[in-house]
């Protein structure tokens, strides 16, 4: 009988035992069927045995050196590092589990055995026969109780009795497991790699989330990113339901959908929103907000953090509620509701702003000016432009004054051109006013 060393210690990968060993066999033979390699798993109660089979495979010697492996590093593999079978192996034989290896027409027995190289060390050792050819790869594994066996076998999905791939939706390379026994359970191309105990659902990445070689997550934020593109991708299918109840419990599968979540996923959870509350309904904090948003005429809902801050995103903020109270136009005045002071006031203001729009080639006061009262009692005027019509609102309070109403209704006009603080808006407040000046000096003269 033959044998090789490999230059791999006993201690190494120390942490490693029989679910690490059993994980890398058949994670290889999970490739291989990928590739082509029919698969068959196989326990036996009766001598504690497992046994791992790839029909049609044969490995050559060198997928036992350091970095070498028998795929050819495509997506499709669970495994990249090389290293699989070797410490796999290593950690079996190490932890006292026979292992057994019928690679076609020969039979490898691994082992731990004294350096050749290295006096005093203890290295994994492949022992070889050669034997009748049988057309398959095998590896068996001694020592593994029924009880250890069925607990392992629900971490493989392909191996899972509840795993139904029909039930199982994929978006944003993402699977949902829709069976409540993989909630929390976290898998990576379908093997277990973590819990996550406030999970509403199981989870296996099928790509875009990359483990390390004891296939532990190299970034939970990967894992965050998929599961927030997945969520994100359900507003207005058929789980938006779904995506709404999980926002609204506030679900670790949903924490960072507030912030990947496009304006049209965005827009679809609001008008699904409206839809369950009502046309009025707007999204608050607390009861404080509530009572506000009850006072502005909304339909106040409380909802959790994350749902708040996806429709703050939005735009569903209380600023943006305050400042449509306040530019609301609660009541608007027939001129002859009007006091006597008040229209010779109005009168006079839209006299004089008129003869500078006209100078200004702008649109006349006149034709398009009100006087109303606001949802804010400070709010003194307000410029409305909708389907191309233009509306100018002052509030009855300001016409008290000539100099204010002028101010206001100056101040709106100039909104043809630009918005607040615009450098057009400012320039053609100045020149109204100017044109006003000149022609008051006209009349003078």
């Amino acid at each position: 009988m033959a044998k090789f060393q490999l230059t791999i210690s006993s201690e190494y990968v120390k942490d490693w035992a029989l679910w690490e060993g059993v994980r890398e066999v058949l994670q290889n033979a999970i490739d291989g069927a990928t590739d082509g390699y029919n698969m068959s798993v196989d326990h036996d109660a009766t001598c504690d045995t497992l046994t791992v089979t790839s029909q049609g495979a044969r490995l050559d010697r060198s997928v036992w050196l350091m970095g070498m492996s028998s795929k050819a590093g495509s997506d499709r593999h669970i495994g990249h590092f090389g290293e699989g079978l070797k410490l796999g192996v290593l950690a079996l034989v190490r932890a006292g589990h026979g292992v057994v290896i019928r690679n076609d027409d020969e039979t490898w027995t691994p082992g731990l055995e004294g350096s050749d190289a290295f006096p005093g060390q203890r290295v994994l050792t492949i022992r070889t026969r050669a034997v009748a050819p049988c057309g398959r790869f095998t590896i068996s594994i001694g020592g593994v109780t029924a009880e250890q066996w069925s607990r392992f076998r629900r971490r493989f999905l392909v191996l899972n009795a509840e795993f139904d791939n029909n039930r199982a939706d994929t978006t944003a390379n993402v699977m949902r497991l829709h069976d409540p026994v993989f909630k929390g359970q976290l898998f990576v191309k379908g093997i277990y790699v973590a819990d996550c105990d406030n999970l509403a659902y199981g989870y296996n990445f099928v790509f875009g989330v990359e483990t390390d070689r004891d296939r532990k997550m190299v970034s939970p934020c990967q894992a965050d990113f998929a599961l927030a593109s997945y969520w994100t991708g359900q507003a207005g299918t058929s789980n938006q339901d779904t995506l709404m109840e999980l926002l609204e419990t506030a679900a670790e599968d949903v924490k960072e959908v507030p912030s990947w979540a496009s304006s049209g996923a965005r827009e679809c959870l609001h008008l699904a929103f409206l839809e369950k509350h009502g046309e009025k309904a707007y999204p608050c904090r607390d009861l404080l907000e509530a009572q506000k948003l009850e006072h502005y005429g909304h339909t106040p809902v409380v909802v959790s953090a994350p749902y708040l801050t996806l429709f703050h995103r939005h735009g569903l903020t209380m600023e943006a509620a305050n400042k449509a109270h306040a530019n609301d136009v609660k009541e608007v005045y027939p001129l002859d509701a009007l006091t006597r002071i008040e229209l010779a006031v109005y009168a006079q203001a839209i006299e004089l702003v008129s003869a500078a729009c006209q100078a200004e080639g702008l649109p006349d006061p006149r034709n398009i000016t009100q006087v109303g009262r606001f949802g804010d009692p400070l709010t003194q005027g307000m410029f409305h432009r909708k389907d191309g019509k233009s509306t100018i609102t002052i509030a009855r309070s300001v016409l008290t004054s000539l100099p204010k109403t002028l101010q206001v209704l100056v101040h709106e006009v100039a909104h043809h051109v630009g918005n607040d603080g615009d450098v057009a808006h400012e320039r053609c407040e100045g020149r109204i006013f100017s044109a006003m000046v000149c022609s008051a000096l006209a009349v003078a003269a």
